[in-house]
């Protein structure tokens, strides 16, 4: 994060859709300048200039990031480790700061197309009223998964029913009453974070059955592969239905999701389009949208595909390429099986 804001930093000539170099610590890094961090591909480095969520084009902060990844690692800048206090993990520096960030344009509207082309960032908003066609789960990114093999009322995926950062949680909260979730796999907070939530005592989550794993957003990232191994493991030790969520129910919900659908046996087709409804209902972006297979290509197809080890993941036998993953990072055919019983129709 850089100690600019967005208003100063376009104001010295960059825009989006620019590509720019990004020199620190006397390292060159090539990257466009977007608004959301899936303006780029999984994986990929970005200049990101935040628009304020409530869409009245206010800019805030300026980051320098790998979309579900970390930079900070990867360019060696500082070491990252889990604790349990707020926020669940700190950052310590393994080069002197505070530290100089040059940025210089490489190529003036260079990734302007594929910015068009994928931001999302002036389309979302955390207003209920500005979603009018859209029902409470809808809103709320609650929904069942329907994917082959899992009976129906089983498992489902939301937003976070606790954290009110995007005005959902509420609606999120009576959804799984109304669907009668009993365990809960929380992938964005620890038990302190979890339990500090305004009203958290008083919310119906708090009478489920809660696994608080507390990932980021990298999906290759050894905790996050151990966070699958408990999540597995928690469907098979309790019972259902159950829920998967993160805070927006997009990124690390969607990835999880995907993984246990392919583990019951969905198709390509079906996990991707189960993953697309989250683009529909934050940012109205369907099937007709132009937008629509750049957005599946850069995120859950890539993901996947980087997951699996597999060139495309259309035609392939998912089931059997989620199982070898699952036992590459730990978990039993025994752990596998218990649950998919659980699951299963």
């Amino acid at each position: 994060m850089l100690d600019a804001s967005g208003d100063e930093f376009l104001k010295n000539g960059f825009d989006y859709g620019d590509i720019v170099n990004v020199n620190i610590n006397n390292t060159d890094y090539e990257m466009p300048i977007g608004s959301n961090y899936s303006d780029v591909a999984q994986g990929e480095m970005i200049c990101r200039v935040e628009i304020d969520s409530n869409n009245n084009n206010n800019l805030g902060k300026v980051l320098i990031a790998i979309n579900m990844g970390d930079f900070a690692t990867f360019a060696k800048i500082a070491t990252k480790t889990k604790i349990d206090d707020e926020p669940g993990f700190k950052w310590e520096y393994i080069i002197n700061e505070p530290y100089d960030v040059y940025i210089s344009m490489k190529k003036k509207s260079g990734y302007i197309e594929n910015y068009i082309s994928n931001s999302l960032g002036l389309s979302r908003t955390n207003n209920r009223d500005d979603y009018a066609n859209l029902s409470d789960e809808e809103f709320a990114n609650f929904r069942m998964i329907k994917t082959s093999n899992i009976k129906d009322g089983i498992l489902f995926r939301s937003s976070s029913p606790i954290n009110p950062f995007i005005n959902r949680n509420k609606y999120a909260d009576t959804a799984m009453e109304a669907a009668n979730i009993k365990s809960v796999i929380n992938l964005a907070d620890n038990e302190m974070k979890m339990k500090a939530y305004d009203r958290f005592e008083e919310s119906y989550y708090s009478t489920s059955k809660i696994i608080p794993l507390d990932l980021s957003i990298d999906f290759k990232a050894k905790e996050f592969k151990e966070g699958i191994v408990k999540a597995i493991k928690f469907i098979a030790e309790n019972e259902g239905p159950y829920l998967v969520h993160c805070d927006e129910g997009k990124d690390r919900a969607g990835y999880m999701s995907a993984i246990i659908e392919c583990m019951m046996g969905a198709t390509a087709d079906e996990v991707v389009k189960d993953y697309m409804i989250t683009y529909y209902n934050y940012y109205n972006v369907g099937e007709n949208d132009e937008r629509y297979d750049t957005i599946k290509a850069k995120n859950i197809e890539n993901t996947l595909e980087s997951t699996f080890d597999v060139d495309s993941i259309y035609g392939k036998d998912l089931k059997k390429e989620c199982e070898e993953f699952l036992i590459s990072i730990g978990l039993t055919n025994s752990d596998i099986e218990a649950a998919q019983n659980k699951l299963k129709k």
